[in-house]
């Protein structure tokens, strides 16, 4: 760890044992009372916190190798951005932002990740764009289907770009294959979105 970021490291370690136990009576009960869990007893509380969905473990580690994988290979790192901010900071709904404090593990990524900032929720602002902008990171504006959001989330978005905006990388959640032969043939949609998400498409951006 970089002499740094030991501080933040240890912080944020601090944060995952205290999570972690609360899966666990046993475990909360010993750690009240002064005494660490063991690697084993981490484990068992993580796991079991991730199956209830009590929480989403970030393995910024993880992320870090795989960036650096990825330069050395001449390509950019992207990264979905919901696990790095909050439902506080940003009135988002909790699949498009963190309510487990996730959201400190952007102060330990690489800048040269770029953010895809997803959100199929219309909102009246979408501070995310700010926060990633404030944080030093380029990111990429990524809408879905619908497309009275999608205008909503790209015009706030360009009025609020400080340079920051790599472009847009649109979720489907459909085969690309057939969005693919919908949007180049005009071959009907197998799955389920495919035809909304084309007409989408062909609405906001110029065919030609």
């Amino acid at each position: 760890i970089p002499a740094d970021l030991k501080d933040k490291a240890e912080q944020c370690y601090r944060d995952l044992v205290e999570m972690a136990v609360e899966m666990d009576d046993d475990a909360m009960e010993a750690y009240l009372e002064g005494t660490e869990p063991d690697k084993e007893t981490l484990k068992k509380c993580i796991r079991k916190g991730t199956i209830s969905q009590s929480f989403i473990p970030v393995f910024c580690g993880s992320a870090f190798k795989l960036n650096e994988h990825i330069k050395n290979r001449g390509g950019t790192a992207l990264m979905w951005g919901d696990r790095l901010i909050s439902t506080a900071q940003t009135g988002y709904n909790r699949w498009e932002a963190s309510e487990n404090g996730s959201e400190s593990a952007i102060d330990t990524l690489s800048k040269d990740i770029v953010i895809c900032d997803w959100h199929y929720d219309k909102y009246e602002k979408y501070p995310s764009v700010d926060i990633f902008a404030s944080k030093g990171f380029k990111m990429m504006v990524s809408p879905w289907r619908d497309k009275s959001n999608l205008e909503a989330f790209l015009d706030y978005a360009i009025k609020h770009d400080t340079g920051h905006i790599n472009g847009i990388l649109m979720t489907t959640w459909c085969g690309s294959g057939d969005l693919a032969k919908r949007l180049l043939y005009g071959k009907k949609g197998r799955w389920l979105h495919t035809d909304q998400i084309a007409d989408t498409i062909e609405q906001v951006f110029d065919k030609e």
